[in-house]
């Protein structure tokens, strides 16, 4: 197991996003069915280990039902914690995804997740947004 292949992984079956929490942290999850894409993400788990990003804060892999009978399982790993650091490590190798990673640690870089002054910011825009103040009436 090395980055290359988590990254061709990823290009084909991952997802990655920015925005998707309150914190502004990224995330990215890497999904697969069945019992045999459990034991890949389980390599795959055992790698980033190997990275130094621990499964306790990092990784976690999710069972997730489907509501067909007959379908498998679908088995999701996703990053928090350590996304950041799973992108950059990824982004040398990736070809499908590159453009969306190079956003989401640009946006992490420009906008840290812990930065008070950026958080009072998104707090005051959706406390207003809450009020209607940006909503025009009709007249």
């Amino acid at each position: 197991m090395n980055w290359a292949y988590v990254a061709g992984f990823f290009d084909g079956e991952g997802h990655v996003s920015g925005l998707m929490n309150n914190r502004r942290t990224p995330a990215i999850e890497l999904a697969q069915s069945g019992r045999r894409g459990q034991i890949l993400l389980q390599e795959i788990e055992s790698f980033m280990q190997s990275q130094g990003l621990h499964s306790t804060n990092a990784a976690r892999i999710m069972k997730r039902s489907t509501s067909h009978l007959g379908k498998k399982e679908m088995y999701v790993m996703r990053f928090t914690t350590d996304a950041a650091k799973v992108l950059q490590h990824m982004l040398p190798h990736l070809r499908i995804k590159k453009a969306e990673a190079q956003d989401v640690l640009r946006f992490h870089k420009m906008f840290p997740p812990n930065d008070p002054a950026i958080k009072c910011a998104a707090q005051q825009l959706r406390r207003k947004g809450e009020r209607g103040r940006f909503i025009k009436k009709a007249s």
